[in-house]
């Protein structure tokens, strides 16, 4: 079933990913088939930039329409950090971010994390400053080696029920 974010019907567009350096793995699919190969190649390419994370698996998610990939967010799942939430400006306002954070986070809590955290820039002009918090993240105040503000998230431990 399709869900409706900000007006926009986006259907069958979320893959589930987990990312090791060059490598990209399909866990599950949760969307159609159209955007595969498109968030396989733009994954491939990512993945090559993660060098800091060589060993550590980053599972996350992609959102793909029309098979063009407009949004990705991955976390580390050692850590419990999210990596990157990305969302094309074309498509920004629409719920994509919020959904794929949204899909990240549970998919940490599914690894035993509770708290999560990132690096989002101290700036209260950036978008994402107003984006994170809206959604209940809060600063830890602390700062990490990037000058990035570290917010965090407490969040359900996951359960089968």
């Amino acid at each position: 079933m399709g869900r409706i974010l900000s007006g926009a019907l986006v259907r069958n567009s979320f893959y589930e990913f987990e990312i090791q350096i060059g490598i990209v793995r399909r866990r599950r699919r949760v969307c159609s088939r159209s955007g595969k190969d498109a968030a396989k190649r733009c994954l491939g390419g990512m993945a090559a930039l993660h060098r800091r994370h060589i060993g550590i698996l980053l599972p996350g998610h992609v959102c793909t329409v029309d098979a063009r990939i407009v949004g990705f967010c991955f976390g580390a799942r050692e850590t419990g950090e999210i990596e990157v939430v990305a969302v094309l400006p074309g498509f920004e306002n629409r719920g994509i971010g919020r959904e794929l954070l949204d899909r990240t986070s549970k998919e940490l809590a599914k690894h035993g994390h509770t708290r999560l955290f990132l690096g989002c820039s101290p700036d209260p002009a950036s978008r994402s400053y107003g984006f994170y918090r809206r959604l209940g993240w809060r600063s830890t105040g602390t700062f990490d080696q990037y000058g990035d503000e570290i917010l965090e998230i407490f969040v359900e431990p996951y359960s089968l029920r």
